[in-house]
């Protein structure tokens, strides 16, 4: 199996999960990918979501918009700069990003599922060094 299958068949795993969860919740795709950067961070804008998520603007807008009518985000506006919108999960957003973040744990512990520590710890090492080349053959382009 070539590098491009490998990825392409672990990607199409991870995707399956994903699938179930934005199913079983009733979400839409990029609502579940809001929710996943939530558990890296508190506090975002509307701007930061953007450079994670593969959306224009206004897409963007119409999402938080939608997310914060079903009580899942709160706006504040910045004190410094009436502009500037930061967002936050409400109890139900945080409830809904624990179990879903759960959920996603299971999902991968199926996958994991008869892969010893010393094949996941060869698998990632494999997968830093692919970055690493990754990254070299991005800054040798520009």
């Amino acid at each position: 199996m070539t590098l491009q299958e490998s990825a392409a068949s672990l990607n199409g795993a991870i995707a399956l999960c994903i699938r179930r969860e934005v199913k079983r919740h009733n979400l839409h795709a990029n609502e579940f990918a809001v929710l996943q950067l939530f558990a890296k961070q508190e506090e975002w804008s509307a701007t930061q979501l953007l450079d994670h998520l593969d959306v224009d603007p206004s897409r963007m807008s119409r999402l938080v918009a939608k997310m914060v009518d079903n009580r899942l985000l709160r706006r504040r506006r910045a004190r410094s700069d009436r502009r500037v919108v930061h967002l936050t999960l409400t109890d139900l957003g945080a409830q809904l990003a624990e179990e879903i973040s759960e959920q996603m744990e299971a999902h991968e512990a199926a996958l994991l599922r008869g892969v010893g520590s010393r094949e996941l710890a060869g698998f990632r090492s494999t997968t830093d060094k692919i970055e690493k080349n990754i990254k070299s053959l991005v800054e040798s382009a520009d």
